[in-house]
């Protein structure tokens, strides 16, 4: 018997885990690391410490080869400055810098964390046999005291466009409290570059889109995605062939000589030429890092080079110069990306026109750890025109889970792509065809469309012969979807009803109901019961609704290779044990369902109902608690990694008692109806593994262990799926499973 497998409310965000009022380490350092790690948090801090103490955002870094090759490279050029010295490692993570020093010769690494993560770093060194020459400090460099002043400081300190959340503050710390005169900083030098870039697949894909979606005018969203894509930046990767001109230098930075007040605000005036004619959809920014010696006051910065010398040097080094990390777009790809701000509209340029004027990047006020960063943009033809004054904010509602919960989800599946509902065609095609495949039952008749979103489903029905359709739809995109109905000329077939189906009054009853209900497994988020309210008050005896019925199923999943690269992987890290982190990394691989696409190899068994929903007579005090006992065969000999979750839904008309619901029914026998379907069968729209993916993707309830299974061996139990006490739109799940 597996212990129950329980994984609470949202299956979509891998929650961070709470750090605590930063416990003193289990083998102290000395009493003030302990004093340290007790030392009081701003809220920021709290947070940002708190994020890194998930593994996956140290999973995304140390897979990210070019970054820790860069650093293992430069570790082994400066060795004779290393060995037999003092190194701090500030910010040290899972300790992977600290372990390379060690190895490298120094005679004492302290490597400074402030997360929880010191916890397992300690124990990665012991692993390792280096507790004599590392020793793991629990808390804020700022805090902590250590025996020694250090010969070396080495970290990894940059944020997405260099600056965003970076740890530089600290390392300057660091550098002027504990760095011997002539000590060697790693990395030495920073370059923050810009240039004028072109995405024209990116711009049409996320605003031009929208002025025909199905035939359907939808040009009202193109202000609302206008305003979405340009206003914050993005973290994307684009190539050399997006960028329209050499890079300019927006800040140099000198690790020896820095201030950190000099980050309070940067503002740098810029003039470069256009390659190409093309239009620009804004402004892309990379960083460069050197791992260099202490600066020669002779040697220029960047910011005194001209741009292209900048290139011609790092494409000219050789082994004996300095190691640079480099994320720009012409070479390697990296977990930074690139950070690009968009324009609302784009502006075509000629070859060899002229674009200057200024950024500005300040920190933020109430979190200097964000940026805040205006961009001004002048155009030269025959005189001065200025085109573009724009701000940015990079604020938490992007980069915060960006650099966390984001990347950590690209751990989880980099096949999962993210596909809005609208467009997802597998989706919007199957509820066009459900439409037209009913079109006698809407023509004529009065539709109510529950949760319209757009309004693309009213327009649907309007234009499929409803006499009047209510599109109803609590959120502010009822604004979009009124201008929408308006641009089509439907405004005297569908009104658009802003507010809650459970507050709103309409004059009719409503021959048909239609709604894109389902979230997640089904019923994670989902409206269903808004739907159920709306059948109970406004549907008419006998009426139509789409869809009518829905199956939740569930199988056992083998998924070897997710497996191996989340939790095997930390056994050998560039030859260096890190099984310490194993058991964290089982924990969130396994406390949280995961969204993911798998295939319909990965599934080991005909898949069996967890329920079965007729909406014609499905009841909403029946999602408070579902439980369904299993029975399957595994179809072949292979690890069980977890269980997966998908749906169908069907669009057909009320349930003939005389049927048999999928629950009654043998799942081959459901497969098989599935597959023989002809043009006369109700629309199915399905997100099970074999099908196209969905939006929805599948939900997959990872156990912390995999279990071999033979062939034709039976695996039973049972699921338990029900709403939370907090938010009955979030799900508690326990799987019991047998072999």
């Amino acid at each position: 018997m597996l212990p129950s497998h329980l994984n609470g409310h949202s299956p979509l965000a891998r929650r961070r885990p709470r750090l605590s009022a930063a416990s003193p380490p289990a083998t102290g350092d000395s009493d003030a690391a302990a004093a340290a790690a007790d030392a009081p948090l701003a809220e920021h801090d709290r947070i940002y410490f708190q994020s890194y103490s998930h593994i996956g955002i140290h999973e995304a870094m140390i897979k990210d080869r070019v970054r820790t090759d860069a650093y293992r490279s430069a570790i082994m050029h400066h060795q004779k400055f290393i060995e037999g010295k003092v190194v701090m490692d500030v910010g040290c993570g899972t300790g992977i810098l600290s372990v390379f020093c060690a190895r490298a010769g120094a005679k004492r690494v302290y490597a400074v964390e402030a997360s929880e993560m010191a916890t397992q770093a300690r124990e990665i060194v012991k692993a390792n046999n280096l507790d004599d020459k590392v020793v793991v400090v629990h808390g804020r460099v700022e805090d902590v005291e250590v025996e020694d002043k250090v010969d070396v400081i080495i970290s990894e300190w940059m944020g997405y466009m260099l600056l965003y959340e970076s740890m530089l503050p600290s390392v300057l710390f660091a550098r002027d409290k504990w760095l011997k005169p002539g000590g060697l900083i790693l990395p030495s030098h920073a370059t923050l570059f810009m240039a004028p870039i072109t995405n024209s697949e990116r711009y049409e894909g996320s605003v031009d889109f929208w002025s025909d979606v199905y035939g359907i005018n939808m040009s009202a969203l193109v202000p609302l995605a206008k305003k979405f894509t340009s206003e914050e930046p993005s973290i994307e990767i684009i190539g050399g062939e997006n960028v329209l001109s050499w890079p300019f230098v927006v800040k140099h930075i000198d690790c020896y000589t820095f201030k950190a007040e000099e980050l309070k605000s940067i503002t740098t005036k810029y003039k470069v030429s256009s390659m190409m004619l093309a239009p620009i959809h804004g402004f892309g920014l990379w960083f460069e890092v050197e791992f260099n010696g202490p600066s020669n006051p002779t040697d220029k910065s960047p910011s005194d080079l001209n741009p292209l010398d900048v290139i011609r040097k790092k494409r000219r080094r050789g082994s004996e110069d300095p190691v640079v990390l480099s994320t720009a777009p012409e070479d390697e790809p990296t977990h930074w990306h690139q950070t690009i701000l968009y324009f609302p509209d784009p502006i075509e340029v000629k070859q060899d026109q002229i674009i200057e004027g200024s950024v500005k990047v300040s920190q933020s006020e109430e979190n200097p750890r964000f940026l805040n960063i205006q961009l001004d943009c002048t155009l030269l033809i025959w005189i001065p025109r200025l085109l573009m004054v724009r701000s940015y904010n990079l604020q938490e509602g992007l980069f915060q889970q960006s650099r966390t919960e984001q990347m950590a989800a690209s751990v989880v599946s980099t096949s999962a792509q993210a596909t809005s509902p609208q467009q997802d065609r597998v989706r919007t095609d199957a509820y066009r065809s459900a439409i037209m495949h009913h079109q006698k039952f809407i023509e004529g008749k009065v539709v109510m469309d529950v949760g319209c979103g757009t309004g693309i489903l009213s327009v649907f029905c309007a234009r499929a012969g409803a006499k009047r359709v209510y599109a109803v739809e609590a959120s502010e995109m009822a604004t979009q979807a009124r201008e929408i109905v308006k641009a089509n000329n439907l405004d005297d077939k569908v009104v658009v009803v802003h507010g809650r189906v459970e507050d709103v009054e309409v004059e009719d009853k409503v021959d048909v109901i239609i709604s894109e209900w389902m979230g997640y497994m089904l019923l994670y988020e989902s409206m269903l019961p808004s739907v159920l309210f709306a059948r109970d008050k406004w549907l008419k005896p006998g009426g139509l609704i789409l869809p009518s019925h829905a199956t939740l199923f569930m199988a056992p999943i083998t998924n070897s290779e997710r497996y191996e690269g989340s939790v095997d992987f930390w056994s050998d890290v560039y030859g260096i044990n890190m099984s310490a982190l194993v058991p964290l990394a089982k924990k969130f691989t396994s406390e949280e369902p995961s969204i993911e696409i798998i295939g319909g190899e990965n599934v080991l068994s005909w898949p069996f109902v967890v329920k079965h929903i007729d909406c014609y007579t499905f009841k909403a005090e029946e999602l408070k608690s579902i439980t369904t006992k299993y029975k399957v065969s595994s179809m072949m000999l292979a690890p069980i990694h977890g269980f997966g979750l998908w749906f169908e839904v069907e669009f057909n008309g009320p349930s003939n008692p005389t049927d048999k619901s999928p629950s009654d029914l043998n799942p081959l026998d459901v497969i098989r109806k599935k597959r023989r379907r002809g043009s006369e069968d109700p629309v199915v729209l399905s997100t099970a593994p074999e099908d196209e993916p969905t939006h929805w993707h599948q939900t997959i309830l990872y156990f912390p262990d995999p279990i071999e299974v033979k062939q034709d061996q039976i695996i039973e139990g049972s699921v338990k799926v029900s709403q939370s006490e907090e938010n009955p739109r979030f799900l508690n799940i326990q799987l019991d499973c047998t072999m």
